[in-house]
């Protein structure tokens, strides 16, 4: 049950969702299958990942071709190309109750912004799936400890630190990109009682982030600042 969660809770934490199979000699395809599997049920879209090379003795390795499809609703194929991944996991994930990962680096992701006509990002819409599926995991936790049951082991993740680089944003499928700010997140689960977060919580705040800076970079394009105009006011 332990190296299922390894599988899940990594591949969700990905996308952004999960990492199963440590324990056998076929890590890898595994890692594939839970990563198709678990990341498109907590984004409520396809998920898809080339491959996967993972030492088990390292306790690091890589995710290549990871692809999130589009919500419905959308036009494009997809909303992101997760470019490579990069991961190195503590020693004590193999053996406790919380996924420990030490750093997690993406290396140029390629997103695909759409709007709909309720206003909605497809980027909107994967975080609030991600969010939607961390409450309903918490809530179960929640019930089962209620009815005197275990609320479940293995189900955390902590993240030391999250690097984004050479992140590029279409406005539109077929677009040319636009190149986005570096990103870094510190911190994902610490602090926590129970040592970390749902995994869902980890993906929320990973999409989260780049909601936010494709929204900034839609506001710079749309409402660009004009050469010598004054500082618009500061805020109360």
């Amino acid at each position: 049950m332990k190296s299922l969660f390894l599988t899940c809770a990594l591949a969700v934490a990905l996308g952004l969702g999960g990492v199963a199979a440590w324990a056998v000699v076929r890590v890898n395809p595994g890692i594939r299958c839970s990563v198709e599997i678990c990341g498109s049920g907590l984004l409520g879209a396809p998920v898809a990942l080339d491959e996967a090379d993972v030492s088990l003795f390292a306790h690091s390795g890589e995710l290549r071709g990871l692809h999130v499809g589009n919500p419905e609703g959308f036009v494009g194929p997809l909303a992101a190309d997760l470019g490579t991944v990069r991961l190195d996991l503590a020693p004590e994930s193999f053996s406790g109750p919380v996924v420990a990962v030490r750093s997690l680096e993406i290396d140029a992701p390629a997103l695909t912004y759409e709007r709909r006509a309720s206003g909605a990002s497809n980027l909107d819409v994967l975080l609030s799936n991600a969010l939607e599926s961390a409450r309903t995991e918490q809530a179960a936790r929640a019930v089962r400890a209620l009815e005197g049951g275990e609320p479940g082991g293995g189900q955390f993740l902590r993240i030391d630190v999250l690097v984004v680089r050479g992140a590029t944003l279409a406005l539109g499928p077929g677009a040319a990109p636009l190149p986005l700010p570096d990103l870094r997140l510190e911190g994902i689960g610490h602090g926590r009682s129970e040592g970390g977060v749902v995994p869902a919580e980890a993906v929320a705040t990973v999409l989260g982030a780049l909601a936010r800076a494709a929204d900034q970079a839609v506001i710079a394009l749309t409402f660009p600042s004009t050469p010598g105009a004054p500082s618009p006011a500061p805020g109360p």
